[in-house]
């Protein structure tokens, strides 16, 4: 019900409090990590700095590095087992800073950019100005550590460099030097060049909605349970067709009304396109009739891939799933709802493609997708229905939001387009899974620090790219359950999908490890003792509990 959205609020706020509890009970378990992970390496009995959360960092506030604007440290934990490039972004009060990893070395990939203004979409008079951008490879199970510092005009250092805002009038083209993303004169993407590929692909994003059922007489409403539009045809929601949209440094951003904006960015060197969206509060609006209108909104990526009515949805994050329009595998299917009849579940990704081009987008929370016409692909990213669906949740799904005016979202979609766009599919929806977590805290001097305290760390080695550490977690003081996932399926691709064999014992980088037994998947019985190497088949999952010492 949770995740669904198929409760009643009081019980939506009743699990609102719980994660509450439980934030603060993990941010407790966290601190004793880094405490008792550092005195095991730096031999010293001082007391490691107390690492803070910000609990709106998607609202761009952050009371940590408002009260602590002249220093403080980011702690930026990946949970992936894999090397990974990140974009770290930090609500900053700041205006003139610079940033030094823990080696004491000025970062090259950082800089600060003026935080998105959207018309006071977010109401919280505690948004920062500015954002710091930090883009850093982060190690495979572990953490590395930042040093933020205010720099006054006198000193010898260089503050970052802090980008402006440029109209349109200066710039339709966002650009990385890998993808090109062309912009036509009514603030809309009109085509994205992958350079590395040599190749165009026609594309439009835009905003949208359907008007959900809301007349009772006439058949079944749509609710928390339901997805029922009132018309085929979703309406635009930029006004007149015209998105004010402004530039700056690896980003465009869009307002397309007062309820919908959006930041498209590039990272540096990467093909990947991210699409962050803020959506609400919705506007209750009357129809023609002079009834209140649910709103179903959504956002669709239109391209000239030719893909024949066909599009892949994944099942439950994992395998992927042939999707085809007006067809179902199982049963005669009726033609009566052309929209939610089309419509499927995505908890990670979707794609479509055709002999010479792919598009893939990876979501950072469950939401449905439909690809109601070909080359494109369209996701129910907001819902505001007035009328109960008589499901049984006994009230509409009307959430009002922290001011009482609405529910605002906010959320991100990664798109790859091009010849190998699916290629790494895989890796990506576990990058987006795992973006980094960040903690703050105070420092006098970065030397003093890295000499009384571990600031770098990776507890696991790097494993082949098509192998995911699914699960890690000690069971006693001597024994450790580990998961191995095979996450590509057969025959996705030529290489990345071919057996792998690998030795459970050899993963922990700082634990002794005395045996392995492997167990069922829920490692409730064994199967075998194991020495040596393994190996994971496409889309295997492997379970084992290792003896370890220290």
């Amino acid at each position: 019900d949770g995740i669904t959205g198929t409760s009643k609020e009081f019980v939506t706020q009743d699990y609102e409090r719980r994660l509450l509890d439980g934030w603060d009970t993990a941010e407790s378990a966290f601190n004793d990590y880094l405490a008792n992970i550092s005195r095991r390496f730096v031999l010293t009995d001082s007391q490691y700095p107390l690492q803070a959360f910000c609990r709106n960092l998607n609202e761009s506030q952050c009371d940590f590095t408002n009260t602590n604007q002249n220093k403080f440290t980011i702690l930026a934990f990946n949970g992936w087992n894999q090397h990974a490039k990140q974009l770290i972004r930090i609500p900053l009060y700041e205006n003139s800073v610079g940033v030094q990893d823990s080696n004491g070395n000025d970062l090259d990939q950082a800089w600060i950019v003026p935080t998105l203004d959207s018309n006071n979409q977010v109401q919280n008079s505690n948004i920062a100005p500015n954002e710091l951008i930090i883009y850093h490879d982060l190690p495979p199970n572990g953490f590395t550590t930042f040093f933020v510092e205010k720099i006054n005009k006198e000193s010898s250092r260089r503050p970052l460099v802090q980008h402006a805002i440029l109209s349109q009038t200066k710039t339709n083209v966002l650009s990385n030097g890998v993808i090109d993303i062309n912009f036509d004169e009514y603030g809309f993407i009109e085509s994205i060049v992958n350079v590395a590929e040599g190749i165009e692909l026609a594309f439009k994003q835009e905003f949208m909605y359907y008007e959900g059922y809301t007349n009772v007489s006439k058949g079944q409403t749509s609710g928390a349970y339901v997805f029922r539009p009132q018309f085929n045809t979703p309406s635009p929601i930029s006004h007149f067709g015209i998105v004010n949209i402004v530039f700056t440094h690896l980003e465009a951003r869009q307002v397309f009304s007062d309820y919908v904006s959006q930041i498209i960015r590039l990272f540096p060197g990467e093909e990947k396109i991210e699409f962050e969206w803020t959506v609400g509060p919705l506007p209750i609006v009357t129809d023609v009739d002079g009834q209140n209108t649910s709103l179903e909104v959504i956002t669709r990526y239109t391209t000239d891939i030719n893909s024949n009515g066909t599009f892949y949805t994944d099942s439950n994050g994992r395998q992927m799933m042939k999707r085809i329009r007006n067809y179902a595998p199982d049963f005669e299917y009726e033609n009566d709802e052309p929209v939610s009849g089309n419509y499927y579940p995505v908890t990670s990704s979707a794609f479509m493609e055709d002999s010479d081009m792919g598009m893939v987008v990876l979501v950072d929370r469950a939401e449905a997708c439909g690809s109601l016409s070909d080359g494109q692909l369209e996701f129910l990213i907001h819902r505001r229905d007035l009328y109960d669906d008589d499901y049984g949740v006994a009230e509409p799904l009307n959430e009002p939001g922290k001011d009482g005016k609405g529910l605002v979202v906010r959320g991100k979609h990664w798109v790859t387009i091009g010849k190998q766009a699916k290629k790494f599919r895989p890796q990506l929806q576990l990058q987006l899974f795992h973006s980094p977590i960040v903690f703050f805290s105070t420092f006098q001097d970065l030397q003093v620090s890295t000499e009384l305290y571990l600031t770098e760390y990776s507890g696991v080695v790097s494993l082949p790219e098509n192998i995911h550490l699914l699960t890690l977690k000690q069971l006693d003081g001597s024994s450790v359950l580990l998961r191995l996932e095979h996450i590509y399926g057969k025959d996705e691709d030529p290489d990345l999908s071919k057996p792998v064999d690998i030795d459970p014992s050899t993963i922990l980088k700082d634990l002794k490890v005395a045996s392995v037994i492997e167990t069922g998947l829920g490692a409730n019985y064994k199967i075998a003792d194991v020495n040596g190497k393994i190996t994971l088949n496409p889309l295997d999952i492997r379970t084992f509990i290792l003896t370890v010492s220290q």
